[in-house]
């Protein structure tokens, strides 16, 4: 609709309030040409951008030519005549545009390496390697110029195309590093880049896996792992914690445990989601000062039971009568309580959740510390340090039911669809928050290797189900969490 075209061409047009205004405008869509099938060309034609700004409307004409002026190289130089006719043409925006964008289409038609190193040092840090010819990425020379100035993200992301070109590796025989290995461990280890760069310790765990592995997921590339690099990434992982902003919120976050979480998660295949779940658990016990971690086995029909008969015995209207008690009673006593220093009243007489659903399991504390590092805490969650635990994803929340602990945040951390037990997960939340007062408390179900099973209310703002995982499903939960979203 109308409003759509306007707001999208209105992030065009806000370029214009920013620093480096227009140029920077030519610089990103050159750098990032499409996403999701659209050009800015097609975005250009489908919301009717229009201007009158000289250096925003020669951007739009560069890209979306009028008619006659199809061929852009052939005009190019009666547009750069007839700009030059201006008054203060020399020091405007629009001279820059002109400049960046020559600039680019010089890049765009060179097929000379030692030219376009030395346009990539001359005129750093306006070309990227988004605007460098493909049959140039893959000589040294070019990627030598190339890591001078990097941004250290994208340092990250190309590592293992800079160490298949072997300028990474040491000289065995004298014993030295190359001037590139020097650079790139300088880079991953300075904190001020770092902490510039925003980069999140997710980032850099996926980088470190896929950096060791010594090959890409295609198998198109292949490289000699440098110990120095690994050591300089694993470094800047742990470091990286210290950027993390904290929300001051309570959590109690469940792990699940079962086999299948060594499945490859999804949108990040080079890590478990075993991996994933533990690196997540360490961040948030690093970065908050109230957080516990529990386990639970999403393995249906195998939480470690000897007693299958036993736990059959229990019939759900039994099980659902029960947690009615827990619920009705902590209700009528609510008046009592005064939240969220004083507990909710104890009572005796209402049954266990836990032993209604089986004698031979449980919900297991993990005693994460801020000092674990990712081994240690991958340790205390494999299944075979600990004891039986329960399959019921909803255990977590109604042991805090049970034991009136108070908790902001609910994140459960499992592969897909983990084993239904007493309650559904969301009609869990919504008991805890009636029990204990606390209306905005927040649900978070990372399936990390998803089936499409959703096990929260859609219509329900304070839940969310994370499909997969990468470090933008950080960046959603930390607004969702802050109420942002």
């Amino acid at each position: 609709g109308r409003a759509h075209r306007k707001g999208v061409s209105m992030w065009y047009h806000n370029y214009k309030n920013k620093i480096d205004g227009i140029p920077l405008l030519a610089y990103h869509m050159t750098k990032y040409k499409s996403r999701f099938g659209f050009t800015h060309k097609d975005v250009f034609r489908l919301c009717h951008i229009k201007t009158s700004y000289d250096a925003l409307g020669y951007l739009v004409n560069y890209f979306c030519p009028k008619e006659g002026q199809r061929d852009r190289e052939n005009n190019w130089q009666s547009r750069l005549e007839l700009a030059r006719r201006e008054e203060g043409f020399e020091q405007s925006e629009l001279r820059k545009v002109i400049d960046r964008l020559q600039l680019y289409d010089d890049a765009k038609n060179c097929n000379d390496e030692e030219i376009m190193s030395d346009m990539i040092l001359r005129y750093n840090p306006d070309l990227a390697r988004e605007h460098v010819p493909s049959m140039l990425l893959n000589s040294a020379e070019v990627w030598k110029a190339l890591i001078r100035h990097m941004p250290t993200t994208a340092l990250i992301r190309n590592l293992g195309k800079i160490s298949s070109l072997g300028l990474l590796e040491s000289n065995t025989s004298t014993n030295t590093k190359s001037f590139e290995e020097v650079l790139v461990v300088d880079k991953l280890k300075s904190a001020q880049l770092r902490k510039s760069a925003r980069i999140h310790p997710f980032t850099l765990l996926v980088a470190l896996k896929a950096y060791s592995k010594g090959q890409c997921e295609s198998g198109r590339l292949n490289w000699q792992v440098n110990p120095n690099i690994s050591n300089a990434l694993q470094e800047a992982f742990y470091l990286s914690f210290d950027y993390v902003a904290t929300t001051g919120k309570r959590y109690l976050l469940a792990i699940d445990v079962s086999d299948s979480m060594n499945a490859h998660v999804m949108g990040t295949p080079i890590i478990t989601a075993r991996d994933a779940a533990a690196a997540m658990a360490m961040l948030t016990v690093r970065t908050e000062q109230n957080c516990d971690v529990v386990a639970f086995s999403g393995n249906r029909g195998n939480a470690n039971t000897t007693n299958n008969e036993d736990q059959a015995s229990v019939s759900d209207e039994n099980v659902v009568a029960a947690m009615e008690m827990v619920t009705v009673r902590a209700e009528q006593d609510s008046d009592a309580v005064d939240y969220p220093g004083n507990p909710l009243p104890q009572h005796a007489n209402v049954p266990n959740h836990r032993d209604l659903s089986t004698e031979n399991t449980t919900l297991i504390p993990i005693p994460i510390s801020p000092q674990d590092d990712l081994d240690e805490v991958l340790k205390k969650c494999s299944p075979s340090r600990l004891p039986p635990v329960t399959a019921d994803c909803a255990a977590p929340l109604l042991d805090a039911i049970e034991k009136k602990k108070k908790y902001d945040v609910f994140v459960v951390y499992t592969d897909s669809e983990p084993n239904a037990g007493v309650i559904h997960l969301s009609e869990a939340i919504k008991r805890y928050r009636t029990v204990t007062g606390i209306t905005d408390a927040r649900l978070i179900v990372c399936q990390l290797a998803s089936n499409g099973f959703s096990l929260t209310d859609p219509d329900d703002p304070l839940m969310m189900d994370i499909v997969g995982f990468d470090s933008g499903a950080l960046a959603a939960m930390h607004q969702f969490v802050t109420g942002n979203i």
